[in-house]
């Protein structure tokens, strides 16, 4: 609602997405298969997850899947040609 706290708020906050958790049934060969598609840096462990960092400060946190593997969509685009 325009003129709320909470709107007012929001307009002076600068919002980024930080990370989102893939998972995936062997998490390091995933992000491993996965930085090297993209071009990024070996994926990097940190706590029960594998870490792709993306050029726009975005992490993929690969994590290990229960038997169920939850379908997501990520669309990359290449900028700057």
């Amino acid at each position: 609602r325009p003129g709320s706290r909470r709107a007012d708020h929001a307009e002076r906050m600068a919002i980024e997405l930080n990370h989102t958790i893939v998972h995936a049934r062997d998490p390091h060969a995933s992000a491993t298969f996965l930085s090297e598609m993209l071009g990024r840096p070996a994926p990097a462990r940190f706590g029960p997850f594998w870490d792709v960092e993306l050029d726009n400060r975005v992490t993929l946190a690969f994590t290990q899947a229960d038997d169920t593997l939850t379908i997501e969509h990520y669309a990359f685009r290449r900028s700057g040609g």
